[in-house]
């Protein structure tokens, strides 16, 4: 009988916790008041009117890459804030950091492999910092996977003034089948209208427009 009342009074000491600590969060609820018209203006705007993609654009397509101190760097910093001052924000301006010191930028890279049957191009991008190479310059090539002390063993010495090839063979399987497909009208046309109607909150409770939700018309 001791252990039963024992846990009889836990059990009930912690049901009027629990009460006590839900209460005041149900209170709270009960009080907030969500703003379903600002909402779907957001939405609205970020779905019809987005600048993501344009923005994105001049930050990657015109001035990038933007390593640190570079011309492409400070470019980009000096569109960003020409941008925003368009919008009509205040105080925008490019705040002083350094010194840093030298900055750099690829201004050409171009790379060809010879063979005895012809000439081909091999597409890739010098590592930041690379110094230039004063023209042209030329190499055997060689294989060299590198993964482990025996392998560093087995190349030494073979190495020097050569271009290393450092990634395993690949197999690359044919492909057969198109990796994109191309919608009809129809299909364009039904999805840009599910996509302003997402924005627009339609046929969902509260949604601008709806007679009789928080976010319905106003008499």
């Amino acid at each position: 009988m001791k252990v039963f009342y024992r846990h009889t009074t836990l059990a009930a000491t912690g049901a009027l916790a629990l009460a006590l600590t839900f209460a005041p969060i149900s209170a709270q609820q009960a009080q907030e008041r969500v703003d379903l018209d600002g909402i779907y203006k957001i939405k609205e705007e970020g779905f019809q009117r987005s600048e993501v993609m344009n923005i994105t654009s001049w930050l990657t397509d015109v001035y990038g890459p933007r390593l640190t101190n570079a011309p492409g760097f400070r470019k980009a910093g000096d569109w960003a804030v020409k941008e925003m001052l368009s919008w009509g924000l205040a105080n925008v301006k490019l705040d002083p950091w350094g010194p840093f010191g030298r900055g750099w930028s690829n201004d050409q890279f171009l790379m060809q492999a010879t063979t005895p049957g012809g000439a081909f191009p091999v597409h890739g991008m010098s590592t930041a910092w690379t110094p230039g190479t004063d023209g042209h310059v030329k190499g055997e090539a060689i294989h060299a996977v590198i993964e482990s002390p025996e392998d560093f063993a087995r190349f030494k010495g073979q190495l020097r003034g050569k271009f290393v090839l450092t990634q395993p063979l690949r197999d690359v399987n044919a492909m057969w089948e198109p990796i994109a497909r191309r919608l009809t009208d129809e299909q364009l046309s039904e999805m840009q209208q599910e996509t302003r109607a997402a924005a627009r909150g339609a046929g969902r409770a509260g949604g601008p427009g709806r007679q009789g939700g928080p976010g319905g018309g106003r008499g």
